[in-house]
């Protein structure tokens, strides 16, 4: 579950701390007005950070450095194009353009720039959501972000001078030629920021135009201005219609805003910048798939069906918005629809995603074609990044390993996707219930414990807790697992209603064992042993 906050109530220091000594895994976001930036934690370790409309990429930074040249970033780069799982410091390296070490080294230091500048924001939202890593393209690193606090510190203290100085980023300011022409020629990032101070542009044009991010460039402007070289020209009213110099669009910057509030988890924010983008430019397929994505997250299956289905006319139209478009009819039950959308994003790209097989696999487990779905299962397997697939993949994989009566592999599949995926309560809840299924009431009682942690809240998980307490004839333990159960998703199924109809007969209580046994009627009209239950009560009456 993602947690958030205010920068106001808990500093941005704060938080990397309760984070760091939590040895937490996931993603830290923190939405400041038109700013966003996100900082990724492994197990506590500060392993990719960013600052959304800063170009601190990493393939420019060597340029920069001159560890490489343009010309072999633009080939690492079309490299890329061809195999888009590539990271483009791997093809650099692999290449021989630049040594890992240089590669590795550059990319802490941009990781440690965009979390100083995170330090000097002092109100905003953050939000932690656990277990979320960076975009496979990404490099990643690993810093102990105690190390990072006392230079966190120090540039907040010289933030303070900044914004005293610069009250405003809607300050013009252009270079005093006679005073430049006098003093040392500058060198680096002050002569980078002297070279756009053109009296026109604002100092958030600045920002945007260098991307060498708030911190850099006021830090330069204060160094500047303490040399006695910078002329104020004019503020943002002078400079209104600058906007086309500097930065992108009124609609583009509501995109990029849209998808920064995204992955913020900030749906409403995201969803209403979406649509300004929409309202601008109708046919923006970008902010149209955004919108729908943005439904499919709600359940608002209609909804992202008009959003979606427009793209699918579309000559370009990707396989990931033919794939939305899938799950969407697939919320409608409209699943030949949904099959006909899987099938085109398939034929799109051969190579096509692991998602895609994903979906296609469980079309077809629905269909009970077990073995067309264990085939995509595989596939799908063979596709995903890393050492192991996903939680989700374990828990169809074995759901269609059970369904074809292969119950040894149904149990390796889940005994490996629990080691690999030991905080996903799904899995827990699976292995608890095959172990009751095969009758190994030992492996079912650990499993239980075990998942107790991670499952408690799910309804199959607590029927199953109460399935084993049934088993040994612990017959109020299970009645109350039962009930936990049911509360926690009342349309659970006919059978745990049927048993909870036996438990209330057993005490007694025949009116609420027959509106249990009424309940499986339901849930399974055709309920043979629930109607005999039925009329014995009405006969014994």
């Amino acid at each position: 579950m993602a947690i958030r906050g205010s920068l106001k109530e808990a500093s941005f220091p704060d938080v990397l701390q309760l984070l760091a000594l939590g040895q937490k895994t996931g993603c830290l976001s923190i939405v400041d007005g038109t700013k966003f930036g996100s900082v990724f934690f492994q197990n506590g370790k500060i392993s990719f950070g960013a600052i959304v409309n800063r170009r601190d990429r990493l393939g420019d930074s060597l340029v920069k450095r001159g560890h490489i040249t343009k010309e072999q970033l633009d080939d690492a780069l079309r490299q890329q194009v061809k195999a888009p799982g590539r990271r483009v410091g791997e093809l650099l390296v692999e290449s021989g353009f630049v040594a890992r070490e240089i590669v590795d080294k550059e990319l802490r230091v941009l990781v440690e720039e965009a979390v100083f500048s995170l330090f000097t924001w002092t109100q905003g939202i953050w939000t932690f959501e656990p277990d979320v890593h960076p975009d496979g393209r990404q490099l990643t690193t690993a810093i102990n972000p105690e190390s990072l606090l006392m230079e966190g510190a120090r540039r907040v203290d010289e933030w303070a001078l900044v914004e005293r100085r610069f009250p405003t980023f809607d300050l013009v300011f252009e270079m005093d030629a006679a005073r430049a022409g006098q003093s040392e020629p500058l060198s680096g990032e002050l002569a980078e920021v002297a070279h756009l101070l053109d009296g026109r542009r604002t100092i958030r044009a600045v920002i945007e135009r260098s991307g060498l991010g708030e911190f850099t460039v006021g830090k330069a402007l204060y160094e500047l201005a303490m040399q006695g070289l910078l002329v104020q020209v004019a503020n943002a009213e002078a400079a209104r219609n600058e906007e086309s110099d500097y930065g992108a669009s009124t609609a583009e910057k509501a995109l990029k805003m849209g998808l920064a509030l995204a992955k913020a988890g900030m749906i409403d924010d995201s969803a209403r910048e979406f649509r300004r983008v929409v309202e601008a430019s109708p046919n923006d397929p970008i902010a149209r798939h955004q919108l729908g994505l943005l439904a499919l997250k709600q359940g608002s299956w209609d909804d992202a069906v008009g959003w979606l289905e427009p793209l699918a006319q579309l000559d370009d139209a990707t396989a990931t918005m033919l794939h939305h478009l899938a799950l969407a009819y697939e919320g409608l039950g409209r699943d030949l629809d949904s099959a006909r959308m899987l099938e085109r994003a398939a034929r799109l790209n051969p190579q096509t995603s692991p998602q895609v097989e994903l979906s296609r696999a469980l079309h077809a487990f629905r269909l009970g074609d077990y073995a067309r779905a264990d085939q995509m299962l595989a596939a799908a397997r063979t596709r995903f990044e890393g050492d192991a697939p996903p939680a989700v993949w374990f828990h169809y994989a074995s759901l269609v390993a059970a369904a074809r009566d292969d119950a040894d592999q149904a149990q390796a599949l889940l005994e490996e996707g629990i080691r690999t995926h030991p905080s996903v309560g799904v899995l827990h809840a699976n292995y608890a219930a095959l172990m009751l299924t095969r009758g190994a009431l030992t492996a079912a009682a650990a499993a239980v414990e075990r998942g107790m942690l991670h499952a408690a809240n799910l309804a199959p998980f607590q029927k199953t807790v109460g399935d084993l307490a049934y088993r040994v004839a612990r017959f109020d333990d299970a009645m109350e697992a039962y009930q936990r159960a049911v509360r926690l998703e009342p349309a659970l199924g006919p059978d745990i209603y049927l048993k909870l109809g036996e438990l209330r007969y057993q005490r007694g209580e025949t009116g609420e064992s027959e509106r249990c046994w009424h309940r499986v009627l339901e849930l399974d009209p055709g309920n043979r042993q629930a109607q005999v239950s039925i009329d014995a009560i009405r006969r014994a009456s």
